[in-house]
């Protein structure tokens, strides 16, 4: 498996660092959110098996604070995730890997979550009630589930939502093995 890790590079707007994918995706940390602790996210997404693959493609991640109530967005292929001391490690590994599921859809024209549309009316609540409401949504909720640090999770996901499951899983392995 690639390693996650990343160079360190000192600016004046804050810490930024290069992560070790194939386009060397800037990552910055802004000084307001200097207190984030990058290396135990890189460990954890490792322990959850989240490829490093997944990340090509994006241009930037901005680890800052976010409006209240914002907890990650993804646009234009930069994503952002709020690192408030009062997050728990669990929730900003989930949304992390919430706003990399929405630049892995969008990088393949919103495919994915397409093909999972009738899975999604069916058995969008099983997941969040946010996944009912949108195919992108009912995809990253799934990946997040996929890649959670709570086991029961990914078990939850293939009972109850097997085609979604199933996506992800042919996902994993082909970005695993690239």
């Amino acid at each position: 498996m690639e390693r996650w890790s990343v160079a360190r590079c000192r600016s004046r707007s804050g810490d930024k660092y290069y992560l070790a994918n194939r386009n060397r995706t800037v990552v910055a940390i802004t000084k307001r959110a200097s207190k984030f602790d990058l290396e135990l996210l890189l460990v954890k997404l490792r322990e959850v098996g989240f490829p490093l693959r997944f990340t090509n493609g994006l241009q930037q991640i901005n680890f800052v604070i976010l409006n209240k109530g914002t907890f990650g967005e993804y646009l234009d292929d930069e994503l952002w995730v709020d690192v408030r001391r009062k997050h728990r490690i669990k929730t900003l590994v989930e949304t992390f890997i919430h706003e990399v599921a929405h630049h892995l859809d969008n990088s393949r024209s919103r495919t994915i979550s397409f093909a999972l549309h009738s899975e999604r009316k069916r058995r969008g609540q099983r997941i969040h009630a946010v996944a009912r409401k949108s195919d992108d949504e009912y995809f990253a909720r799934g990946f997040e589930r996929f890649y959670s640090i709570d086991p029961h999770d990914k078990r939850d996901l293939r009972k109850n939502n097997p085609k979604l499951y199933r996506e992800i899983a042919r996902l994993h392995r082909q970005y695993k093995s690239r």
